[in-house]
């Protein structure tokens, strides 16, 4: 195969078919390593979590493609650190041993993230991300609660995925209901 073709293919394939094309360019005994470039050049670009651990995985097969996985990783640790992702990832950071600085409201046991729920309100509020009384989708479904009375509720719940909406998003997706944001919550 021609280096140029297989540079357009890496570059407009995405999710499984990104995977399956370089799954083939290792079957039929093509370097992936010739298109290093191209692969840093793909993860800088891509917004999901499937494509940035695909290449994550493949760079980090280099060993001088790590300090760059680390850069992006703590980039778009929003992108990829969401719904089940994050624990594959952070199984992923702790295997390699990644420098990718884990946020301070959870902590990464036994291959699961256990959130504090009331650290990650604190952290959001503070960062004016959310207000004191976001809504709240628990495992899912939209539960509702008294208003200041969601640590009381959430303390209940072994928390392993916490995702948010942003007040200023929210309001535009729930109208006045996301005036303090949209958390969705994910328990074991």
């Amino acid at each position: 195969m021609k280096p140029e073709i297989i540079i357009n293919d890496i570059n407009s394939f995405g999710g499984s078919d990104l995977a399956n094309y370089l799954g083939y360019l290792e079957d039929n005994n093509i370097n992936i390593s010739d298109y290093n470039e191209t692969l840093k050049s793909k993860l800088q670009k891509t917004e999901f979590p499937y494509d940035i651990y695909i290449l994550s995985e493949i760079l980090l097969d280099k060993k001088k493609n790590k300090s760059f996985i680390e850069s992006e990783l703590n980039s778009k640790i929003l992108k990829w650190d969401t719904g089940n992702w994050g624990n594959k990832f952070w199984n992923l950071i702790k295997t390699e041993k990644l420098n990718v600085e884990q946020p301070i409201f959870f902590e990464f046991k036994n291959g699961i993230k256990k959130y504090n729920f009331e650290q990650f309100l604190k952290t959001k509020i503070q960062n004016n991300e959310l207000g004191q009384n976001p809504l709240l989708f628990l495992n899912d479904k939209l539960t509702n609660y008294e208003d200041g009375n969601l640590n009381s509720i959430l303390k209940e719940y072994e928390i392993i995925q916490i995702d948010f909406i942003p007040k200023k998003e929210s309001v535009r997706l729930f109208g006045k209901r996301g005036i303090d944001g949209k958390i969705s919550v994910i328990t074991q």
